[in-house]
């Protein structure tokens, strides 16, 4: 998701206010993720055993013996063992996406590269071109090598119409003018 917002420089003197536009997980994605993905196992495990006592009837049914053996899961107890071991599964899911994603704070100055606890400050008068290479938004030095990147987890446009308002040099996938 991305958010723009103003964001004061603070001190004494009065100081003008520098636009910033933030391209990663917001909060209430981050709330959805760590609240649906573990909800949805804990959900996954409560209703597989009757689904697979029920895909046992099917003729041609691959891996049998794995449907059957969660099938055999019937006391209350065997049934909650699985629901929590689909809450952990959940967990260790959203854990995972969110590990590795990248959150890129752009300002008209520079780009904050935020990756597991660890943040990069690339200034902009470095960067001489930005480009996505598969997901992954990669920015170039002036002589064509990178400088850092990362996945933000927003779609490819807002990625390019976010770093184009700030007026860094996007380049699309084929130009003649990208680097590498």
């Amino acid at each position: 998701m991305a958010e723009e917002r103003s964001a004061h420089t603070g001190g004494w003197a009065a100081q003008a206010a520098e636009r910033h536009t933030v391209l990663g997980y917001s909060r209430a994605d981050r709330v959805v993720i760590f609240g649906g993905l573990p909800a949805l196992g804990l959900l996954l495990g409560f209703v597989l055993p009757p689904l697979a006592r029920l895909a046992l009837e099917l003729p041609i049914l691959p891996m049998r013996s794995v449907v059957r053996l969660v099938g055999t899961a019937e006391q209350p107890s065997q049934v909650a063992v699985g629901a929590v071991l689909g809450l952990i599964l959940g967990l260790g899911v959203a854990f995972v996406a969110v590990a590795e994603s990248t959150r890129f704070t752009l300002t008209d100055t520079r780009v904050l590269l935020e990756h597991n606890d660890r943040t990069t400050t690339i200034e902009r008068t470095g960067i001489g071109a930005v480009r996505l290479d598969g997901k992954r938004v990669v920015l170039f030095d002036h002589d064509a090598h990178p400088l850092g990147g990362g996945l933000p987890r927003v779609g490819r446009r807002t990625v390019a119409r976010a770093f184009r308002a700030h007026g860094y040099p996007w380049r699309e996938h084929g130009t003649t003018d990208e680097p590498g």
